[in-house]
């Protein structure tokens, strides 16, 4: 089966993969059903996507079970290109459905399992993705697998970042110790989540933790050299710690500073901790 091959494809830009791919999308049905879906194609090249649904619409209705089964899976996929990923989903309930009762059931669910999955991906649903994902890999899909991964990826993503807005909020109460165990939160699920490292950097500057604070603030720019709020903290860290550092620091990121010379003179806190600093800047 070649829909694996333009998976990825899908999964990143949904709306730019070739509609010819239809065709590769189902199998190869009676020969009745074949002359509808090759119209159905050449209305699909020829910008003519609702012309192409209702062809498929009116051959959904005809034949056996396995062979409506490809039609409306056919026609979802279709929808699914169009953007219409809520019609999209109906239809390719619809096709399980009468997948379950055709003569092999298993080979036309996971296509159409498969298919569901992509849809909801791209609609953002990532946990109707998961349950379609999951049931093809259940059914021995070899590529569900894969895509399950990159579900899990974007829900720790997600989840993280629930958790960094929550230590936001917090910050900006002044409850750094909550503060931190959102953020910690937030590493737990995503370890390279650059925003908890660097907020909790700061999060413990203001709690005078300086040694843990420079620890989460040069981890931060060993991954992101030129972020500033990330630099900017860590100057902060050297002037109220260990001035000995703040020459060297200066040193290693001028260009950055150079480059972004406005938004540290803005910087209040900065000023008032590194008022010499702030003042060679001037």
């Amino acid at each position: 089966m070649i829909l694996h091959r333009v998976f990825s494809t899908v999964m990143s830009r949904p709306r730019l993969i070739p509609l010819l791919c239809v065709t590769w999308l189902i199998a190869t049905p009676c020969q009745a059903q074949q002359a509808v879906v090759t119209e159905a194609r050449t209305l699909i090249q020829q910008g003519d996507a609702n012309a192409a649904l209702s062809v498929l619409s009116e051959a959904a209705s005809q034949g056996d079970a396995g062979q409506r089964a490809e039609v409306l899976n056919a026609k979802g996929w279709v929808l699914y290109q169009e953007g219409r990923y809520d019609d999209a989903r109906v239809i390719f309930d619809q096709a399980l459905e009468q997948a379950s009762r055709s003569a092999e059931p298993d080979g036309l669910s996971v296509k159409i399992l498969n298919n569901t999955g992509i849809n909801d991906f791209a609609s953002g649903e990532l946990d109707s993705a998961r349950q379609a994902f999951e049931s093809a890999r259940d059914q021995n899909s070899s590529v569900a697998p894969r895509y399950l991964e990159i579900i899990e990826r974007q829900q720790r993503s997600r989840n993280a970042l629930t958790h960094v807005g929550k230590g936001i909020e917090r910050r900006l109460g002044r409850d750094f110790h909550a503060a931190i165990a959102e953020y910690d939160r937030a590493l737990e699920v995503d370890p390279s989540n650059n925003d908890a490292l660097s907020y909790r950097g700061y999060a413990y500057y203001r709690l005078g933790d300086y040694a843990a604070a420079r620890r989460d603030i040069e981890a931060t720019l060993a991954g992101s050299p030129r972020r500033l709020d990330a630099l900017i903290n860590l100057l902060k860290v050297d002037c109220a710690s260990r001035p000995e550092e703040l020459e060297g620091d200066l040193a290693d990121y001028r260009d950055v500073i150079n480059a972004n010379r406005e938004a540290l003179l803005a910087d209040a806190e900065l000023a008032r901790v590194c008022p010499d600093i702030v003042a060679r800047w001037r």
